[in-house]
């Protein structure tokens, strides 16, 4: 799946480097070939000899039923771990809706800015939810654990900002 024109505008302006990346993941998704590889097996057949030639010709044999069994299970892992990636995004999700439910009307929150960040990540999440099955489980991966670590930043600083109004 492709990001919309409305989508790929918000995340640029609000997240330049997950924008990149999920960028560079379209580029090299497991859908299309990577190109710089393409790229090395072309300048590795035009400078092997002819002898090599002839041995790409011959058939390559078809692979075993325990080949074809490992890479089915491989596919079969990759799509298990696509579902519980996505249901952690929608718990992830609902988690910053009950958040924001919750400190909308802080004034603490509002002087951090706390409430536009969490429309954000719910923004960011909702993308990664209709890209999960399109790009790499590892990017989707990566891109969740750095959410998450930014989240718990924002809310250490609400944290203490709370704490410091209980003190005084």
């Amino acid at each position: 799946m492709v990001l919309t024109n409305k989508q790929r505008s918000i995340l640029e302006e609000s997240n330049l480097p997950l924008f990149l990346l999920i960028e560079a993941e379209e580029m090299n998704s497991d859908d299309e070939p990577d190109a710089s590889k393409e790229e090395q097996e072309q300048e590795q057949q035009e400078g092997e000899g002819e002898g090599e030639e002839q041995e790409q010709e011959q058939e390559q044999p078809e692979p075993s039923p325990e080949e074809v069994l490992t890479f089915e299970l491989e596919g079969t892992e990759d799509k298990f771990l696509q579902f519980v990636l996505y249901d952690k995004l929608s718990d992830l999700s609902s988690k910053i809706t009950i958040l924001q439910d919750n400190i909308k009307n802080d004034g603490d929150a509002e002087s951090l800015n706390l409430i536009t960040k969490l429309n954000h990540y719910g923004q960011y999440l909702e993308v990664l939810n209709e890209l999960i099955f399109s790009i790499s489980t590892s990017t989707v991966y990566k891109i969740l654990g750095q959410i998450e670590l930014e989240l718990i930043d924002i809310l250490q600083i609400y944290d203490a900002a709370l704490q410091k109004q209980n003190k005084e």
